[in-house]
């Protein structure tokens, strides 16, 4: 809505108008967002970033968020799996934790539960290959272990049901 005699000023005057006024809205939009973000299955670097942006657009609206409300909201809605980091950040005896370093300290755990996990699938992994190995039936296509040699026949009527015997060199007389 430009008429003829408004001014570059008056049209600048309206812009700001509009400006402001949605900018309380969009402060509370924010606001609600950014205190009520979860971690869920994001990374602590997803999360992080994710509330660092929220942050930033309520600080360019004018409501800037404290480094310790920063740290508080990071801490707020993490995952279950890191409430003894949590109870190390918020009852530190250094004094409270920058954003930046509670960040790190949360980092690390992530990569030390990241490699927990590995060990223990690698551990689970090898403890079912072990006990299916142990019942796994060679029946003609096995290769016997090393510095083995076959002992008895390969028809059903050495009492073994047509399987082969295997035995170390050296024991019987070899």
């Amino acid at each position: 809505m430009i008429d003829d005699d408004q001014t570059t000023q008056d049209l600048w005057l309206t812009i700001e108008g509009l400006f402001h006024a949605n900018k309380q809205s969009r402060a509370t939009f924010l606001s609600h967002d950014f205190h009520s973000m979860t971690q869920g299955n994001s990374s602590i670097t997803v999360h992080y970033q994710r509330m660092k942006t929220l942050a930033d657009a309520l600080r360019d609206v004018g409501h800037p968020i404290q480094d310790s409300q920063l740290v508080l909201n990071l801490l707020h809605g993490l995952n279950p799996r890191f409430s003894n980091t949590i109870e190390d950040i918020a009852n530190s005896t250094a004094g409270f934790p920058s954003l930046d370093q509670a960040r790190d300290m949360l980092t690390l755990k992530e990569l030390r539960l990241a490699n927990k996990e590995k060990i223990s699938n690698s551990t689970t992994l090898l403890a079912r290959n072990s006990s299916s190995s142990s019942s796994f039936d060679c029946m003609g296509g096995c290769r016997p272990p090393s510095g083995s040699i076959q002992t008895g026949g390969s028809s059903s009527s050495n009492g073994h049901g047509g399987k082969k015997k295997w035995q170390k060199k050296g024991s019987d007389g070899f």
